[in-house]
């Protein structure tokens, strides 16, 4: 009997070794999922103030695929508010469109072709593009998209001052200034 007891006793400290042992780890676990929550959150806030502070438009598309993984469409996840105004939207009308139906949204088939190529191959690209006065509140836009985990991140700039002056110039070194000829 003395021995069943001493084996109790062992036995029952041994458990509250591994009890305690698995409450300081659960605890230490907690704490640094709690450490790594609160850093993602930061770094997210600071993206956050970037994004909304930009003089750019920045709009993030998230990835929408097919039952085959191939890319069917992209849809508004985020969009601040120069993009919004370059859109001529409200932010709030603008999320949760897709390109390929939303009117302010709207891809032709080329530059969706490029977001697909671009998140495939894992580039950029940048263009200039003449946009219409009626979905956008410019005539001309810089347009950079960045594939990123999940979708592509867009940004715009109203270029339209700066291709109006380029017209201008070409102009005036094809025109003669003293007679206006060709």
């Amino acid at each position: 009997m003395n021995h069943f007891a001493q084996y109790n006793t062992v036995a029952w400290l041994l458990a509250l070794f591994i009890a305690l042992g698995s409450w300081v780890l659960i605890q230490r676990e907690f704490a640094q999922r709690g450490a790594r929550e609160r850093e993602l959150r930061e770094r997210e806030g600071r993206l956050r103030a970037a994004m909304y502070g930009s003089a750019d438009g920045v709009l993030l598309l998230r990835t929408i695929r097919d039952g085959t993984g191939a890319v069917s469409d992209f849809e508004l996840l985020d969009v601040n508010p120069t993009g919004a105004a370059l859109l001529r939207q409200s932010r709030e009308a603008l999320l949760g469109m897709r390109t390929s139906s939303a009117s302010p949204l709207r891809c032709n088939d080329s530059l969706f072709a490029d977001y697909v190529r671009a998140i495939e191959h894992g580039t950029s690209i940048v263009s200039e593009m003449r946009v219409s006065p009626r979905r956008f509140a410019t005539t001309w836009l810089w347009h950079q998209a960045v594939p990123v985990e999940g979708g592509i991140a867009v940004t715009i700039r109203d270029i339209a001052a700066r291709k109006q002056e380029e017209e201008n110039l070409r102009r005036a070194s094809l025109t003669d200034e003293l007679t206006g000829l060709y």
